[in-house]
């Protein structure tokens, strides 16, 4: 057993003196690149005992922000044991047990056999003390995240009993689509075991946006009794008639003066003359009668149909038709209008 102890420590250590190693190359890269140096090895002993005259006055909280920055700018194992000792002071026992643990395997490679076994001695006392929580998950929502203190609980961690520092811890539960929770456990000082059963959550409602606004008034002419009336076709027919008998009168004259002239050519003395002007004599006169008779009728019914319309036709002054205005919104229905449109507003 003892032979498997000095293996596994020569490999930590091993272990430890390459990371010392790269992390030294890196930073000598980051030198030559212009890349700032986060390693001052002489700061962090300033602001080591600064840290430790606060923490001999019990100001604990701005003691540990200063072991804090000195292990950030040189990782020491004093640093992180000083770090265990104000979380002690402060009675938070889980985290002085984690960095009592992280000092003694550090001091352990740095060669510090006494840091070592003080902080292995510290780490020892506090693990009998400790206080647990488990969380469990009743049922796990899509993208669900718990959170501990602000801090994300992954899922490995769910049904497992972790150490906690005592007193008051939020756990906060949040999903997208679901609303959030919040909840408290309060976890005793010492041997206290805790087990908080987180619910569903609960989906959020559907989000209902804001009323649509009422449609705006629209403004509808109404004529209230006003009689159309349909178009007299017997002027018309008696235009029609007149303009035909018009037309044919009119060719039928042209076609006697063209026989009239025509005879006047074959025969001028008028006597002893052809059969072909006889017969021409004889279309002439006809439609000369024709002539006769259809000018004066077609002028004559042009005309009365032209009369006829011109009375029968009222101007629109005359009609005084009960125009109205009627305001459509979303109080005004098709009944309301129709009723308008029988007996007036």
């Amino acid at each position: 057993m003892i032979g498997f102890r000095t293996i596994l420590r020569s490999l930590l250590a091993f272990g430890w003196v390459l990371a010392f190693v790269g992390s030294t190359f890196a930073q000598v890269a980051n030198v030559g690149s212009g890349t700032v140096n986060t390693r001052d090895p002489a700061a962090a002993e300033a602001l080591f005992r600064v840290g430790r005259q606060l923490m001999l006055e019990s100001r604990l909280e701005e003691a540990y922000a200063k072991f804090e920055e000195s292990y950030r700018l040189d990782p020491t194992a004093g640093a992180l044991f000083n770090l265990g000792e104000c979380r002690f002071k402060q009675g938070k026992t889980a985290s002085a047990w984690a960095l009592y643990q992280q000092s003694a395997t550090l001091a352990d490679v740095q060669g510090k056999p006494d840091l070592m076994d003080l902080a292995t001695t510290r780490a020892n006392q506090l693990q009998a003390d400790l206080s647990y929580l488990t969380v469990h998950v009743a049922s796990a929502v899509p993208g669900l995240e718990v959170m501990r203190d602000g801090v994300l609980v992954g899922r490995a961690q769910f049904d497992v009993s972790l150490p906690v520092d005592p007193g008051r811890h939020s756990i906060t539960l949040r999903a997208p689509g679901y609303e959030p929770l919040k909840l408290a456990v309060i976890v005793g000082e010492k041997h206290d075991r805790q087990t908080i059963n987180l619910p569903k959550l609960k989906e959020k409602p559907l989000a209902l946006g804001p009323p649509a606004p009422p449609p705006a008034p629209v403004v509808i002419p109404i004529a209230a009794k006003v009689t159309e009336t349909k178009p007299n076709p017997y002027p018309w027919l008696l235009g029609g008639v007149g303009a035909a008998s018009l037309l044919v009168g009119t060719v039928s004259g042209i076609l006697a003066i063209n026989e009239n002239h025509r005879m006047a050519q074959d025969c001028p003395a008028r006597q002893n003359c052809t059969s072909n002007v006889l017969l021409a004599q004889g279309r002439r006169d006809n439609e000369a009668k024709i002539a006769w008779i259809g000018i004066p009728v077609g002028i004559a019914a042009v005309g009365g149909a032209a009369t006829w319309l011109l009375l029968s036709h009222k101007p629109d002054s005359d009609r005084q038709p009960d125009n109205k205005l009627i305001a459509v919104g979303a109080n005004v229905t098709s009944r309301d209008i129709f009723f308008n449109l029988d007996g007036g507003f």
